[in-house]
């Protein structure tokens, strides 16, 4: 009797340290420890760290504006309303990632490799997919657990100069720039991607060629991309279907004439 007690007062107390917040894919109500205001708090923690590794902030301001306001566009059909960023980073890495809560890179290396607008409306919109779906928030969840989180929390909503905790921020933010998504959250991401693309006016088909530039170059050289969104082959097949099926080719030729 005296563990299932102790068993109940750990779920109360655990209880009053989580969040309900609403899945933006459902519209239910989801039991998180992180609510979406402390997601955008460690998110934007990570932010300045992220631009120095890469290299910082391509210089050219009109390009950046650019980027920001494909972003916003694409952005905009997400069901998940936080406040996305969109930054150019001057890395010759090929590559993309998002952060907690709405930061989105897109590396210069990446952007010399594509053809199109499409091309790069579809890495964006897969990005996006995966703020929508709090897979970061997810990974801090399940990698990290509840009293680290909590120690983490102390430090972005505070100015704490706590050792311990600013380490665990440090150790949660190289977590977060590494981190590799699994099969089944690159699936999703791709299916949201395809959306939020197909809905800003661009052919989500561009998702595809990009990811066949990927495996074409996988053969000689990995693209950094590849590190933490793994191609497995099946993942383009996957895709093309999906197009087929809910985005038939008559569809995409309106899209395309309505542009």
């Amino acid at each position: 009797m005296r563990k299932i007690w102790i068993f109940l007062i750990a779920v109360f107390f655990i209880s009053l340290s989580c969040a309900t917040v609403q899945d933006p894919l459902t519209g239910k109500p989801t039991l998180t420890l992180l609510s979406t205001e402390q997601e955008i708090q460690i998110g934007q923690k990570v932010v300045p760290q992220a631009i120095n590794q890469n290299g910082g902030l391509y210089p050219d301001q009109e390009v950046q504006s650019y980027i920001r306001n494909l972003g916003y566009k694409i952005a905009a059909h997400s069901p998940r309303k936080v406040d996305y960023q969109f930054y150019l980073v001057n890395s010759k890495e090929i590559n993309a990632f998002a952060l907690p809560g709405g930061p989105v890179f897109v590396n210069r290396g990446l952007i010399l490799i594509l053809d199109n607008e499409s091309e790069l409306a579809g890495v964006m919109a897969h990005e996006i997919g995966h703020i929508t779906a709090r897979h970061h928030a997810k990974f801090l969840e399940k990698t990290y657990g509840m009293n680290l989180l909590l120690n983490i929390l102390a430090v972005v909503t505070s100015n704490s100069q706590y050792q311990q905790a600013i380490l665990q921020l440090a150790q949660v933010s190289a977590g977060l720039l590494q981190l590799k998504y699994s099969r089944d959250q690159e699936s999703e991401a791709d299916a949201l991607g395809v959306r939020f693309a197909y809905e800003a006016g661009y052919d989500p088909r561009g998702l595809i060629t990009t990811f066949e530039k990927f495996k074409a170059m996988e053969k000689v050289n990995t693209p950094s991309l590849l590190l933490t969104h793994p191609l497995p082959e099946d993942r383009i097949k996957n895709v093309a279907y999906l197009i087929q099926t809910k985005y038939p080719e008559k569809l995409l030729l309106k899209k395309d004439s309505e542009e």
